[in-house]
């Protein structure tokens, strides 16, 4: 329970853990207003960044969405992913390039543990690393999962054959 509270809020953590750095380090130099400035500076900066850099929200809103492409007979993906999870945030990029390049020819869903279908799916799949890419085939059944960091090409390649069969 630890670790999974860890690794979906590894973000929000390490900017408490610098701006705590950065507020000690204000501390110690207090009389040399030019490092002070500059500290306070990068920590506003930081604070700024995380939460513009969000994900957002997730694509379905509840289980009667989701089952329409559980119902759709056609392979799809699911990112499972949090706001606040460093990883997640380092790999939207990517995610948004896999997303381009299967654009039409199967879904990719994105579900936010921050909401209700996020968590339900999390908890059915038994997620306990963001994000997870889950790959379901025709039938429902997980063709495909992997956590972490995502091999855009794998998975790309995963849905793309599942597709085609």
């Amino acid at each position: 329970m630890l670790y999974e509270y860890i690794n979906h809020n590894s973000a929000l953590i390490a900017l408490i853990i610098f701006v705590m750095g950065v507020a000690f380090f204000a501390w110690t130099y207090k009389r040399n207003l030019f490092v002070l400035l500059p500290a306070l500076l990068i920590a506003s900066l930081a604070i700024f960044v995380f939460f513009n850099a969000q994900y957002g929200h997730s694509d379905v809103t509840n289980t009667n969405e989701l089952n329409i492409f559980f119902e759709s007979n056609k392979p799809f993906i699911v990112q499972i992913y949090s706001d606040s999870c460093a990883m997640c945030l380092l790999s939207k990029n990517s995610v948004d390039e896999l997303d381009r390049n299967i654009d039409g020819e199967v879904a990719l869903l994105r579900l936010n543990l921050s909401e209700k279908i996020g968590r339900i799916v999390a908890r059915q799949y038994q997620v306990t690393v963001t994000p997870t890419f889950l790959i379901f085939d025709g039938f429902g059944n997980v063709a495909f999962r992997q956590s972490g960091y995502p091999d855009i090409a794998k998975i790309e390649e995963t849905a793309l054959s599942l597709k085609s069969s």
